[in-house]
């Protein structure tokens, strides 16, 4: 979208300056409300365009792009628990320690 032209600047002094003033501030609030306008209609038609590019996506049967699909696999749903029933699986790697507490 183009830049807006440069809104006018009054630099007066005297009496009449402020008046002057005045009258340029009013002119700037409308070319203010005039590109506020434009601006609006444009975005109106963008947001009639975008529904109308989904509604031919629809009819054509290709589902329009928005959220994103869920990623977790299929398997992640299903409740694991965290000790298998037979209870907890022996440790690898040498004999049984003793378990004795006396003190000789």
């Amino acid at each position: 979208m183009p830049r807006p032209d440069p809104l006018p600047r009054v630099n007066r002094s005297g009496p009449s300056g402020a008046f002057d003033q005045f009258d340029s501030s009013v002119e700037t609030i409308r070319i203010l409300r005039g590109q506020l306008r434009h601006s609006e209609r444009m975005v109106q038609a963008l947001i009639r365009e975008c529904a109308a590019l989904q509604d031919q996506l629809r009819e054509a049967g290709i589902a329009p792009k928005g959220a994103r699909p869920n990623r977790k696999p299929p398997e992640a749903g299903i409740a694991v628990p965290a000790v298998p029933p037979k209870g907890p699986q022996p440790k690898q790697g040498g004999a049984e320690a003793p378990l004795d507490f006396s003190e000789d």
